[in-house]
């Protein structure tokens, strides 16, 4: 495990600002962008709304945006009339939110729709439920049933109400394109706290010189236990890693415990670390000498993002990637990242361990996102899907 002088930060969500804070970012500038969204939280809204409305609002243009939820009540008539643009990110139909949207639309107001995630397509349910190693059961009556058709089915028809689509990577474009709608391909990246604090953190390992305790360390950054299927592809080689390196310990950063990822009995060589913050989980990745992201191959899991490939990257930590069409799209193979079949995972584990434990590999990624996924990188994708010039005027 590496050495990081640099401590953890103090830290609150950026976007937990008051309603009369959100509407004066509204109204600051000639041409406004209104990001709704049912609810906030610290991933998909992160990437998809705060990380959008924070580098239109860091730019030297005449474009502002804000960001709304469900709970701001009236006050959102007035956000969907005298917006420019209007961005609804993944949220469940209501008839107060169709009401919203065809009040911007009776305005000649665009509407889009913002995912990162398939979650619009009901025939898929059960593909996705099998994913995420959720039941499946028999009886028609199960609550599990509808649940999901509501939730999809709902996202669905919200969808349908919009003008556009904005996703996160071409696979779930493609998806959304026989709509019939604009689409968009706008990809997630790190907010400014999140790449201000990740290059600091490298800065800091490297100034100590990488020190090392001597162990090392291998995390899986899963989140919610949900990925137990993912981590299963990778579990067998993590377990003969460990047995063949008595210092390799296995981290898992998250909700999932070793009994959840098959990786139980195995003593001091498995580290359960609590789930964080999202800035602070930056500092226990910097930590880890090597990160993995194992992921199976479906129709679902090819829309998902580089996620956890950037993450890693931002630290200049190497990790290791399954075959989904968005991680072949982010990751030159052996360059910025190594790509994984699905029975190489000891072996590829194996030559790191017994390398430089990809050193260069993650220097390069560092470098690599830096240069691709900076916020100020992404400005024009941004503006180009909300179909507003780049100078920002009308």
């Amino acid at each position: 495990m590496y050495e990081i002088p640099l401590g953890p930060v103090a830290h609150r969500d950026p976007w937990l600002l008051g309603l009369g804070d959100r509407l004066r970012l509204f109204h600051r500038r000639s041409i406004r962008v209104a990001y709704f969204s049912s609810r906030p939280n610290n991933s998909s809204f992160r990437y998809r709304v705060f990380a959008m409305a924070q580098i239109i609002n860091e730019s030297d243009i005449e474009v502002g945006a804000s960001w709304f939820y469900q709970s701001d009540g009236a006050v959102l008539d007035e956000v969907f009339r005298t917006a420019d643009v209007v961005v609804v990110h993944r949220s469940e139909y209501t008839a107060r939110l169709e009401e919203l949207i065809r009040s911007a639309q009776a305005r000649s107001i665009p509407v889009l729709y913002d995912s990162d995630d398939l979650v619009f397509e009901p025939r898929l349910i059960p593909l996705l439920l099998n994913t995420l190693n959720q039941p499946l059961p028999d009886d028609e009556r199960e609550p599990i049933w509808m649940v999901w058709f509501s939730m999809i089915g709902r996202q669905r028809a919200t969808l349908e109400l919009c003008d556009g689509f904005i996703g996160s990577t071409e696979s779930l474009i493609e998806h959304a394109r026989p709509l019939g709608l604009p689409v968009h391909h706008v990809p997630n990246f790190p907010t400014r706290e999140q790449q201000t604090y990740s290059d600091a953190l490298v800065t800091s390992r490297r100034d100590a010189g990488n020190r090392r305790d001597g162990r090392i360390h291998v995390g899986y950054f899963s989140g919610t236990p949900t990925h137990v299927k993912d981590l299963a592809i990778a579990s067998d080689g993590l377990r003969r890693l460990a047995a063949k390196y008595p210092e390799v310990v296995i981290r898992l950063v998250g909700y999932m415990t070793p009994e959840e990822a098959g990786l139980e009995g195995m003593g001091s060589q498995i580290e359960q670390v609590p789930f964080t913050d999202y800035l602070n989980l930056q500092r226990v990745i910097a930590e880890t000498e090597i990160s993995v992201a194992p992921l199976q191959a479906n129709a679902f899991t090819h829309c998902k993002s580089e996620l956890k490939w950037f993450d890693a990257a931002a630290v200049a930590i190497p990790t290791l990637v399954s075959p989904t069409k968005s991680m072949t799209s982010a990751v030159t193979d052996g360059v910025d990242g190594i790509v994984v079949r699905n029975h190489e995972w000891f072996t590829t584990l194996e030559e790191l361990v017994e390398n430089d434990l990809g050193q260069e590999i993650g220097t390069r990624a560092y470098e690599s996102v830096t240069e691709r996924y900076a916020p100020s990188r992404n400005l024009s994708a941004v503006l180009n899907a909300l179909s507003l010039p780049q100078g920002g005027s009308m």
